[in-house]
C-alpha cells in the first residue's frame, strides 16, 4: 500500500486498510460499473451509489472488477485493486 500511496499528496491518505481485518475492508469494497485507466477516471458502485472513480500506478480496472476505496477527494472515489 505505501506504493500506491506515494502517487497521491497527504490530503489523500484518509483511511488506512493495513488492519488485516478481513469484516472491516468489506465495507470499503466497490464495483468498478466504468472502466478506469491511469489517465481516465471511470465509475464505481459503492454503497448503492456510483461514484467518480480514480485508481494511482499504472493498472487499467475493468467493469465488474471488486476494488477497495483508499480515498476521496470531493466527489471522487480513490480505489485501488484487491490483492494490491
Amino acid at each position: 500500500m505505501t506504493e500506491f500511496w506515494q502517487h497521491f499528496p497527504a490530503q489523500f491518505h484518509q483511511h488506512s486498510l493495513a488492519s488485516g481485518d478481513r469484516i472491516a475492508l468489506r465495507e470499503w469494497q466497490a464495483v468498478v460499473t466504468q472502466r478506469i485507466t491511469p489517465q481516465q477516471v471511470g465509475q464505481v458502485r459503492y454503497r448503492g451509489t456510483w461514484w467518480r472513480a480514480a485508481s494511482g500506478g499504472g493498472t487499467i480496472l475493468e467493469e465488474g472488477e471488486v476494488v477497495y476505496v483508499v480515498g476521496r477527494s470531493g466527489t471522487t472515489l480513490w480505489v485501488e485493486q484487491v490483492g494490491s
